[in-house]
């Protein structure tokens, strides 16, 4: 069976196809999705290791394997020319292809005229032999070219027809090592008499995800392993150890989504569209992004997924929105989600919901690394900070900025570790005994979130404030964790003053995007859930005056659309 998974920096979703539609899996307290969080009792994720020796033999087994079926496939001994042939997508490439057989095959002709016809019976088997090698030889010219085009398009049909990619090395040694982390899982699984392998794989009564992580976390920020939005992290400068790390907290995200629609369903999910921003969070780029892809599949082979395709997140909001339509029309899509901010614009609508190959429809795209975390660092550097020493340029207290900065952050794991590190405590000491009096007061409560962890709390806070200020204009924020009766006020103004930057940044890539379209788009359509504030919904509705924008279901269309692909290309 087929599944759509979002896999968001904010929360996470999964959907199946029933019945002709997208249907998203309740995940807790009824509701569709659930928050990206992840706590363990452990102080640590175990990385379940696995043998090199034996991960190299059967990368390179599956190496010879893919090779031997491409060189059936384009063998023209075993099938016809035309068969081989039609295997070739791209017609340009096509006519160039027959060009050079039919050059090759001119060669042969002339090689075996040159050796004429049989005139001796005593010297048949030595003919025969020279018009096999003949054979022989410019079949397997023309093979290479074969295999060449083929390795190149990237895919071929095997024995039965079917279209079949060719994945390369890199590739194959992350597939294997995937299946031989759940292999290893699996074992483990078998070792609990009382429990199958369903319910056991990556099963960790230690483990817990969504609000109860969070609730968790908070009760006791010094004790167990605590981490909200992994997404965030995977395109970031990782070392190995890290990545593995990363790897082994995709999988259990993965196999508890996979485990949750099964038990829905009561059947088992092979195949899964999974989503991807046009670029990830972090600062490497397309290196970023490809590191960050692999993480994601390795999870999600590991997990027991079968057959794994990515799709952009804000195309798989647009064919959401395209089930609604009735006529054909030019969208922008922006997906304004908890980590990223991507837009594109496509062609949607009757004429194009059908088809499989969608890519003539999508005539631009734009992302970058910003989103609704973000706009929760900044509200919190403006209006809570202040209340842990952040002054304004006319009064210096000798502390920097970064500092303050670093202790709320939640997607930078080198900021989070630069504020937990011995010298930041040593450096908090040093402001308490160089600061005003009047300042004191300040920066002991610095050193609270330093002593006690509280970075995500207060992180969190803005995070609810920000949330608040979606019906209200103004909101009281307790802090009664730091000390009692501590409140500030934060205003609707005060969250336009924050994210202004943020909020240009969206529209300049929503502009990006219509450039590289070269169109205008008939309607906005605007979806993610940092587009649930009143304050980002006003400032597109402003700037983008003069066109329809429709606001989407915020949480649910990435899903419906990936799972909607998934019906279609599986």
């Amino acid at each position: 069976m087929n599944c759509g998974l979002d896999f968001g920096t904010a929360n996470c979703s999964i959907g199946v196809w029933r019945d002709g539609s997208a249907v998203l899996i309740d995940l807790s307290e009824n509701s569709k999705q659930m928050t990206s969080a992840l706590h363990s009792i452990k102080s640590n994720i175990e990385v379940i290791s696995i043998d090199e020796t034996e991960l190299s033999g059967r990368v390179s087994r599956a190496l010879a394997s893919q090779g031997n079926e491409i060189a059936s496939a384009a063998s023209v001994t075993n099938r016809s020319m035309g068969v081989v042939l039609d295997q070739i997508s791209d017609g340009p490439k096509k006519v160039i292809l027959r060009e050079e057989i039919a050059s090759i095959n001119t060669d042969r002709r002339k090689e075996r005229s040159e050796l004429g016809e049989l005139k001796e019976e005593k010297n048949k088997e030595l003919w025969i032999r020279k018009v096999k090698e003949i054979k022989k030889k410019y079949d397997s010219a023309i093979e290479k070219l074969v295999i060449v085009a083929l390795n190149r398009q990237k895919n071929y049909r095997d024995s039965n027809g079917t279209l079949k990619p060719i994945t390369s090395g890199n590739q194959i040694e992350s597939r294997e090592r995937a299946l031989m982390r759940r292999e290893a899982a699996e074992i483990r699984a078998h070792a609990k008499a009382d429990e199958g392998i369903s319910s056991a794989l990556y099963a960790d009564n230690d483990i817990c995800f969504g609000n109860e992580a969070i609730f968790r976390h908070m009760e006791d920020p010094n004790h167990g392993y605590f981490i909200k939005s992994p997404k965030s992290f995977l395109g970031a400068e990782l070392s190995q150890r890290q990545k593995e790390v990363f790897i082994e907290i995709v999988i259990r995200f993965f196999a508890f989504l996979k485990s949750s629609a099964q038990n829905e369903v009561s059947t088992d999910l092979q195949n899964v569209v999974i989503g991807k921003p046009i670029n990830f969070h972090g600062t490497q780029g397309e290196n970023g992004n490809n590191q960050a892809l692999e993480i994601l599949y390795k999870g999600a082979i590991s997990a027991g997924f079968r057959n794994i395709e990515f799709l952009y997140e804000p195309i798989a909001a647009a064919l959401h929105f395209e089930r609604s339509l009735t006529k054909d029309k030019v969208v922008l899509v922006l997906d304004a989600g908890g980590g990223t901010t991507d837009c594109s614009v496509i062609k949607l609508g009757p004429s194009y919901k059908n088809r499989i190959d969608r890519d003539e429809c999508v005539l631009g795209n734009s992302g970058t690394r910003i989103g609704g975390t973000d706009l929760d660092h900044s509200l919190a550097m403006r209006t809570i900070m202040p209340l842990f020493g952040l002054t304004s340029d006319e009064v210096d207290l000798g502390i920097p900025n970064v500092v303050f900065s670093n202790a709320i952050t939640q997607n930078d794991i080198n900021a989070r570790a630069k504020f937990l590190s011995w010298e930041t405590g040593r450096d908090i000491d040093f402001y308490l005994k160089s600061v005003p009096g009047s300042q004191v007061e300040k920066i002991q409560r610095l050193r609270q979130i330093y002593d006690k962890r509280l970075g995500f709390r207060l992180n969190r806070s803005a995070e609810l404030a920000k949330i608040a200020l979606s019906e209200k204009d103004s909101v009281i924020l307790p802090l009664n964790y730091i000390e009692d009766d501590l409140t500030v006020q934060i205003t609707l103004r005060d969250l336009e003053d924050s994210i202004h930057r943020q909020l240009g940044t969206m529209t300049d890539l929503m502009d990006e995007a219509l450039r590289q379209a070269g169109k205008a788009a008939d309607i906005i359509y605007v979806t993610g859930g940092t587009a649930k504030s009143p304050v980002v919904e006003h400032y597109i509705r402003k700037r983008f005056s003069g066109t329809e924008i429709v606001i989407g279901d915020h949480f649910g269309s990435v899903a419906s659309g990936l799972t909607t692909w998934a019906s279609k290309i599986f």
